[in-house]
């Protein structure tokens, strides 16, 4: 059995320092590589996906689990979750999975589950509604009708697609890439405006539109933070991660990255003045993190003993930060 444990922890904004935590909860349960996602709103979730495929959502404010989509029997054919998004409303969420993609309908724990032919390593929904979504499955980016699940359009890539987000008016959608490069396109027709627009030298492990969407906030596994600007390709470097970035997660409405390293160290940083203003050191590497909208809500998952194909742990541990209000 693997266990996780769940520490949540209230500090104050202006105090973001170690001494400064106070156990706020702590919960155990079977966990692997934890897949940590988190939406904005009220209230409050966080997700959580599991070696068998299910996904669990916290409530941040009853400090317990809510929800749970579970496959039965059956979740072993399912595969793992590699990528997880939530509609804006909190309506619906999508699981991608090595088969395939569940849609949940989450107030009712209803499931869809359709094979795709490969694995889907991202997917994201548009903030314009509750019903479109996008999906990378290998090489192809994929734009879906949640109620029909025809492809709309698609877009074939030179390189498997890992991140994919859209853009705050739903206009765009940036995609990044494993061999390092950011696709910027049209978000109905996937016409691309930047197109194998190289930026990192390792895999893209998330990509956002920020300052009002004309610049793109990019983390890598090599262990850059970048910003660079759409129109002129001006970049700047804003982080840098010796040891690697393994997790990142960005707070729209605080303007705050944080990224998680295979050293173990979590960073909290202010992307307007490049400032770090939060980090915590683990004894593992990181495996996943999570962070709010407005930065109150900070989880971050480490462990032990990766597998490269799996990305399963058996020392997954989680621990979970709320701000004082």
């Amino acid at each position: 059995m693997i266990s996780a444990v769940i520490w949540c922890v209230w500090m104050t904004p202006a105090q973001l320092k170690t001494s400064e935590y106070k156990v706020w909860h702590e919960s155990k349960g079977p966990a692997a590589r934890l897949q940590l996602l988190q939406i904005s709103g009220q209230p409050d979730l966080l997700f959580s996906a599991r070696t068998n495929s299910s996904v669990v959502a916290w409530s941040v404010e009853k400090r317990e689990i809510v929800k749970t989509l579970d496959w039965g029997k059956n979740q072993i054919f399912r595969g793992r979750v590699g990528a997880f998004a939530v509609s804006p409303n909190q309506i619906r969420a999508v699981s991608g999975m090595t088969l395939g993609i569940a849609i949940w309908d989450i107030e009712t724990g209803k499931t869809q589950w359709h094979k795709m032919p490969g694995p889907v390593n991202a997917v994201a929904f548009t903030n314009a509604d509750e019903k479109t979504f996008v999906t990378g499955i290998g090489t192809i980016i994929t734009v879906w009708n949640v109620e029909s699940i025809v492809a709309e359009e698609f877009l074939p890539c030179h390189s498997d697609v890992c991140s994919l987000g859209y853009s705050s008016d739903s206009r765009r959608i940036v995609a990044g890439h494993e061999d390092g490069s950011i696709t910027v396109c049209d978000a109905q027709t996937l016409i691309p405006d930047k197109f194998k627009w190289k930026v990192h030298s390792g895999e893209v492990l998330n990509a956002v539109f920020i300052d009002r969407d004309k610049k793109i906030l990019s983390v890598a596994y090599d262990g850059t933070v970048l910003v660079t600007e759409i129109e002129t390709g001006k970049k700047t470097k804003l982080h840098v991660d010796k040891d690697g970035v393994s997790a990142a997660a960005y707070a729209r409405k605080k303007n705050w990255i944080v990224v998680g390293s295979y050293g173990g160290k979590v960073s909290v940083i202010d992307v307007g003045n490049g400032k770090t203003v939060f980090t915590e050191a683990f004894q593992e590497s990181v495996l996943s993190v999570a962070i709010s909208d407005t930065g109150s809500v900070l989880a971050v998952a480490t462990g032990s003993e990766i597998d490269d194909t799996t990305r399963d742990s058996r020392n997954a541990v989680m621990k979970w930060w709320k701000l004082k209000e």
